[in-house]
């Protein structure tokens, strides 16, 4: 069983919930006894504020968290199902998510915009997929330290976004 509705509206920042956090492909990943005082939720809150700013360098357009907290057991799941090629991930840690951005109900920003944006100057993880933008905060547990990778399954740069 999940978390409480309450703790599932509980805002992190103006525009992110904690609700938004949780993976759709594995429902609640985290434990429900979490607080303020909790190191992963402190870390979620340095990501979300990055996420605010990146959100507003786009317009203020609606941003879809995608991916969020993982427990360690889903990310070697999703490890032995070659889904992913790391073991640990940092979205058991509360720095990681990947998300999209939308320009209108049925209209996606395409990632390759928000990546050719964010690829030069994002301090820590940014990873580019067919629907959607990896983003982790890595240098707040380890330091200065940048990774940039693509794992587009298309050579079509419209990608089926707009």
């Amino acid at each position: 069983m999940g978390p409480s509705a309450e703790y599932v509206k509980t805002k992190i920042t103006d525009h992110f919930s904690m609700g938004e956090f949780a993976s759709p492909d594995t429902g609640w990943s985290h434990p429900t006894d979490w607080d303020e005082g909790d190191f992963r939720a402190q870390r979620l809150w340095h990501l979300c504020q990055e996420l605010e700013g990146i959100r507003t360098r786009f317009g203020g357009n609606r941003m879809e968290i995608t991916g969020g907290w993982r427990t360690e057991q889903r990310q070697l799941e999703l490890f032995e199902a070659g889904k992913t090629s790391t073991k640990h991930s940092l979205h058991c840690d509360g720095l990681a998510c990947d998300f999209r951005i939308w320009l209108s109900p049925e209209r996606q920003l395409p990632p390759l915009l928000i990546w050719y944006d964010l690829v030069a100057n994002w301090p820590g993880g940014l990873g580019l997929y067919d629907t959607h933008i990896h983003l982790d905060a890595r240098w707040i547990t380890r330091g200065p330290g940048r990774a940039r990778w693509t794992k587009l399954k298309t050579t079509d740069t419209g990608g089926g976004w707009v």
